[in-house]
């Protein structure tokens, strides 16, 4: 038997049995204080006196002091490389105490991980496109013939329903499993250990979660937790199920974890506690929704019904940028400060080096590209802001580059940051109309007339934002061109704007005749654009902004537009 689980035993038998005074709150103090503290000896007996307890039982002090003899072990379990034992050290480390305790009130929540290199991806998103459609129907199916046979229940009940029961019914969600009690944590996640695998029990606190949420007004979201009543197994296990927007977003929360190392047959049990936990009380041997689910498959029907049930987003596709800088804002405004330029382009970078800090997941520990490290870099560019001095991203992001970290963390780290261009170069940028507005500043009339610019990321969700911006904005008239033909270029150009500024938005399908025509009349100073249809008075002095979605370097753009000034946006 695990030494560690002696031990564990013998401190719950003894702190159940201790009773030295008849106040709950005074009685649990004292033992904290006789076991857990390092005061020494005269101090806690003084402690005692104060109750009016001049002394105790010698037999009860031997035991109190033993014990703390015990569990005065060096803090494990914090780090990885540092990890506990086996799972019952991992408990002594966590639950005496009083902060990984059962919280009823949900304000924390536990997982638990028999191995700790699983990423808390749920299952639904691990399929294939195909898959995921065909498994959607599934779970919709299956949620109807639940919802008639248990009136009253709601779709997301019956969606965490079938979480918990998605081997059996063979429906994999996008929920994630928690419980709001330790224990049960600490018995899923060494249940089927295996020697020489790490297993991890981590914490979310909801107060840090709803700060780095931004009280629930960005993509994390507030914790939307879904519980199911009269279902035996699931009040066994004090589940419940966590619905979130993208599981990238919930590792980068980083939840409080204690790591500890498997032994072979070795499952966390406490079975005479106030709540047991053990394997027969977790998965009753007479489980009565489980029976009454052995044939909801079977009446489950082809394409029926509409879906009702989807994930809030498609956690598939990776966050970029945007994702980032949108949280980040968040955070800007629900502190009242409004970040101008140039200090949001500088968040819009740090924003890119995070997207990219995601993409290196393997090379970078947590610690390095979480959500509480931008969180720091946003604050020190709100800061040299308010100071009225500039940043840059690395300044910005010197919390996270002052970290400790490997030599190779050093160099994907460095290399990241250090090829992220100034917002003034190119760059990322936060806010397409304010780019242009301060590039245009700062060139001279003649050379403002026509400017190009590359913008790598053609998405539809960006270009849809950029759109969105510039509408907002009276300085602008925008002409979306992604893939039209020449004569729509010409009526663009054919259309009064009066004295803004006119964009044009293009990419590769769009054709390109109407672009030379433009081009060769701005370098040859012509009065006229000419084009094979007809011609368009140019008006000079008048900018002309074209943005290329999808061109990376120079050679992306036709032969013409490279006499042009050119510049390169993220």
């Amino acid at each position: 038997m695990s030494e560690w689980r002696k031990i564990y035993r013998r401190f719950v038998r003894f702190q159940r049995e201790w009773s030295v005074h008849e106040h709950f709150g005074v009685n649990r103090q004292l033992f904290h204080s006789a076991v857990l503290s390092a005061r020494s000896d005269q101090d806690i007996r003084r402690e005692f006196a104060s109750f009016g307890i001049p002394d105790i039982h010698s037999a009860l002090w031997k035991e109190a002091r033993e014990l703390r003899g015990l569990l005065n072990f060096p803090n494990r379990g914090r780090f990885p490389n540092e990890a506990c034992e086996d799972v019952y050290q991992a408990a002594l480390t966590m639950m005496p105490f009083g902060v990984w305790t059962a919280s009823a009130s949900q304000e924390q929540l536990y997982r638990g991980q028999r191995d700790a290199k699983w990423r808390v991806v749920p299952s639904f998103f691990r399929k294939s496109g195909e898959e995921r459609a065909a498994v959607l129907a599934r779970i919709n199916s299956l949620a109807t013939v639940i919802m008639a046979r248990r009136p009253g229940l709601q779709a997301e009940q019956a969606l965490a329903l079938i979480q918990h029961y998605s081997n059996e019914l063979a429906a994999p969600t996008w929920l994630i499993d928690l419980t709001w009690d330790p224990a049960v944590a600490l018995f899923f996640a060494s249940d089927g250990g295996r020697t020489g695998d790490l297993g991890v029990i981590t914490m979310f606190v909801r107060r840090e979660w709803e700060e780095l949420a931004a009280g629930g007004r960005n993509r994390l979201g507030q914790i939307r937790l879904i519980e199911v009543p009269n279902v035996l197994r699931i009040e066994r296990q004090r589940a419940l199920f966590l619905d979130t927007s993208h599981p990238d977003l919930v590792e980068q929360y980083v939840a409080h974890s204690v790591w500890f190392y498997q032994v072979d047959n070795l499952v966390f049990e406490d079975q005479d506690a106030d709540w047991p936990v053990s394997k027969e009380h977790c998965y009753p041997s007479r489980d009565p929704i489980l029976e009454s689910l052995s044939d909801v498959a079977v009446q489950c029907k082809e394409g029926a019904p509409e879906p009702v049930l989807a994930p809030l987003a498609d956690a598939t596709e990776p966050l970029g940028e945007r994702d980032y800088l949108e949280i980040a804002r968040s955070w800007c405004k629900e502190d009242g400060v409004k970040l101008e330029s140039p200090h949001l382009h500088v968040l819009a970078g740090v924003c890119h080096v995070y997207s990219l800090l995601q993409q290196h997941r393997d090379q970078l520990k947590i610690e390095l590209r979480s959500l509480h490290r931008l969180r720091e870099a946003t604050n020190a560019i709100v800061l040299a802001q308010e100071a009225g001095r500039r940043v840059d991203v690395s300044e910005a992001m010197e919390f996270t580059l002052g970290r400790s970290m490997t030599d190779a963390e050093r160099e994907v780290l460095d290399q990241l940051v250090n090829n992220v261009r100034p917002a003034g170069l190119g760059g990322p940028v936060a806010d397409l109309p304010s780019f242009i507005k301060g590039l245009l500043i700062e060139l001279p009339t003649r050379l403002a007339e026509l400017v190009v610019i590359g913008a790598d990321d053609a998405r539809e969700g960006r270009v849809q934002h950029d759109i969105e911006a510039v509408l907002g904005d009276s300085s602008f008239r925008v002409f979306d061109l992604r893939g039209a033909t020449d004569l729509n270029g010409v009526a663009a150009l054919a259309t009064d704007v009066a004295d803004v500024v006119r964009l044009l938005l293009v990419d590769d399908a769009t054709a390109q005749g109407w672009l030379h025509g433009l081009a060769r009349a701005v370098l040859d100073e012509k009065e006229c654009i000419e084009f094979k249809e007809g011609w368009v008075e140019r008006q000079k002095g008048r900018s002309i902004v074209v943005v290329h979605y999808g061109a990376k370097e120079i050679q992306d753009f036709a032969p013409i537009l490279r006499e042009l000034i050119v510049q390169f946006i993220i």
